[in-house]
């Protein structure tokens, strides 16, 4: 329909620049309108602020921005010639459309794969957990997946006896055992054991004395108000990121992920 359109146009005088200009802005248009459905997704519900700073998929964005905004409109206005046969400039036009569609398929398929199912607490601090890191046939019946129109769960994972602890180090040394994080059996509700988290929050009183950490605590209070004593931090950690997430003790709803030194 667009390119019936567009033939139109021409045969009323419309100058080809013109209508390749016109061709590109209308397929930027589209695909920047998909994308952004996409993007909303990822950012709001599979990486919530702010986990999508611990779990970065930015790689996978930016190449998903380069070819759906920037590439395919581009391809879009040096292929688009109305002087061409009519099945010819349908074939062009198809390709470029089924590049960017495989694209985004590819995207949302890693983005999806990718995405933190749970925020593990264990041993004081928060790690993030995708898929492949846990056998999801061994969680219990009262811990559920993430669907896919949720965000990341909080799961509760109880701390080693000191027995346990020596086995699971000589477990992880002879690569029998994952991390306990990774033990997907030892998953608890967080709700369960929400005040032996509240109870294991850093100290935020010694935190504010460490001088680098005065200006990222005085932006925090900025942005969300109130005082340090209605906030709870912990050290989160996702393969190589590691960082401090801050809590709102109210509701105990992710705010942040501040850079503090500990």
């Amino acid at each position: 329909m667009v390119i019936t359109w567009l033939l139109n146009l021409q045969q009323r005088g419309i100058a080809k620049v013109k209508y390749r200009l016109l061709a590109a802005g209308i397929h930027f248009l589209f695909s920047a309108a998909i994308l952004s459905l996409l993007l909303a997704v990822v950012y709001f519900i599979w990486y919530p602020h702010p986990y999508h700073t611990v779990q970065s998929v930015f790689d996978v964005v930016k190449l998903l921005i380069g070819v759906d905004l920037v590439l395919g409109p581009l391809l879009m206005f040096v292929i688009f010639n109305l002087s061409k046969p009519r099945r010819e400039l349908v074939r062009d036009v198809s390709i470029i459309v089924l590049f960017q569609v495989s694209a985004l398929l590819w995207g949302g398929h890693i983005t999806y794969k990718m995405r933190p199912l749970f925020a593990v607490f264990q041993e004081a601090s928060f790690h993030m957990v995708v898929r492949q890191d846990i056998n999801i046939e061994k969680l219990s019946d009262d811990v559920s997946l993430p669907a896919i129109w949720q965000k990341p769960k909080l799961i509760y994972v109880e701390p080693l006896s000191g027995d346990e602890k020596v086995q699971q180090i000589v477990g992880m040394l002879s690569g029998e055992v994952k991390d306990v994080m990774f033990q997907a059996e030892r998953y608890r509700p967080f709700s369960n054991y929400l005040d032996n988290v509240l109870a294991q929050a850093l100290d935020s009183s010694k935190i504010v004395q460490e001088p680098d950490n005065k200006t990222h605590i005085n932006s925090l209070l900025d942005e969300y108000g109130g005082a340090m004593d209605e906030y709870a931090l912990y050290p989160v950690v996702s393969g190589f990121f590691s960082s401090v997430i801050v809590f709102n003790r109210n509701n105990f709803s992710p705010l942040e992920v501040v850079d503090l030194k500990l």
